[in-house]
């Protein structure tokens, strides 16, 4: 795992990110739900839960949480409360405007007294300052984590030196391959129950913003993805993610 330094916060809070990313992700919002779907109900269907809470940590526009709590209520299972918190004003105004039969916060969860069943932490870790600490404080609020994390330390972004490029444009300060990412987890006393890679190349397309390197490489990510390659891709063009399950020691 690589790391730089940077004042985060601010960028959330002063405008900086929204002025890079006006939507919040909101475009990817359902593709991110499904991949997290994928992990989160099978667990939640062996385990035989009726009723779940959740929480969704650096919702943005609240778009992967509603998706989620639809899927999850599909599945037969009662969401009974959905709680999305973000330290971005705008993000947390967007969210609740769109999606007004959630509960939105602006703040850090961890100033939160509320324990939940599930939390989701889809493309966060890297944002944070200190995410050892923080993550090791959530294990204490929840039963279930799921994680997607983006796998930046590869070959790629290493030759052409794109850690400065992702830090200004995207607020990534760590780096993670897939080895370092579980690693990391689990030094954060959590238990990896299951994690696979994730096309995470494929929104660029389903969003129509392929750079003439996307379009290069994107049938050699789809065919090796499709080949179970992913493993070796993601370490030499990148463009995948990890999206892990994690229960909690006190998890019973």
């Amino acid at each position: 795992m690589h790391e730089i330094a940077s004042d985060q916060p601010s960028m959330y809070r002063t405008g900086v990110y929204e002025e890079l990313h006006p939507s919040w992700h909101l475009e990817d919002s359902r593709w991110k739900a499904e991949q997290t779907a994928r992990v989160l109900l099978p667990q939640l269907v062996r385990s035989g839960s009726k009723n779940i809470r959740v929480a969704d940590i650096g919702c943005g526009a609240g778009g992967v949480l509603a998706n989620v709590c639809s899927k999850v209520s599909a599945a037969g299972i009662e969401v009974t409360a959905a709680h999305g918190y973000d330290i971005a004003p705008k993000a947390i105004e967007k969210a609740r405007l769109l999606f007004p039969h959630l509960r939105f916060f602006q703040d850090d969860f961890l100033n939160s007294n509320e324990r939940y069943d599930v939390v989701l932490l889809i493309d966060v870790i890297e944002h944070l300052e200190d995410p050892g600490a923080f993550v090791k404080a959530v294990v204490a609020m929840t039963q279930l984590i799921v994680f997607h994390v983006p796998l930046d330390d590869n070959w790629n972004n290493r030759l052409r030196n794109r850690f400065i490029y992702l830090r200004n444009t995207s607020g990534h300060i760590h780096y993670f391959d897939s080895k370092s990412a579980l690693a990391f987890l689990r030094r954060c006393n959590l238990d990896v129950q299951e994690h696979f890679y994730t096309p995470s190349f494929e929104l660029a397309r389903m969003n129509k913003i392929m750079t003439v390197f996307n379009r290069i490489v994107y049938w050699p990510r789809r065919i090796g993805y499709a080949l179970g390659l992913a493993n070796v891709l993601a370490k030499v063009l990148g463009g995948y993610s990890l999206i892990v399950l994690c229960t909690t020691p006190d998890r019973t």
